[in-house]
């Protein structure tokens, strides 16, 4: 199964695996689970680092992607792995298809 983690899910797994639901920490145990993070993630998890907010290091963010073989997914991928999920109305494929095209540069 192809599983995209919260960034919580990827604090708690690190910080306090306690915290996680028996089903989470089953799933993410599961060698036969695809994990995948956001590249978004890990600049909240840089940003609340930054601010204090939070003990997680570089280094065990590092460790964190390793020992659960986490693949960090680019934002626009992530965007095509969410709508991808919900292909089967017109109205989300053509949310989906706008939301990809790249954006104008603004003018200052």
């Amino acid at each position: 199964m192809r599983l995209l983690l919260d960034t919580v899910v990827l604090i708690f797994a690190v910080e306090s695996p306690e915290r996680l639901t028996k089903r989470a920490t089953t799933l993410l145990r599961n060698t036969e689970n695809i994990l995948e993070l956001s590249a978004i993630s890990l600049s909240e998890i840089a940003i609340k680092a930054a601010r204090g907010k939070l003990r997680l290091s570089a280094a065990d963010t590092q460790r964190a992607l390793e020992d659960l073989d986490l693949r960090v997914l680019p934002t626009r991928r992530i965007m095509r792995f969410i709508f991808s999920i919900y292909r089967r109305t017109t109205r989300t494929r053509s949310i989906a298809k706008s939301s990809l095209r790249p954006c104008a540069k603004r003018s200052r």
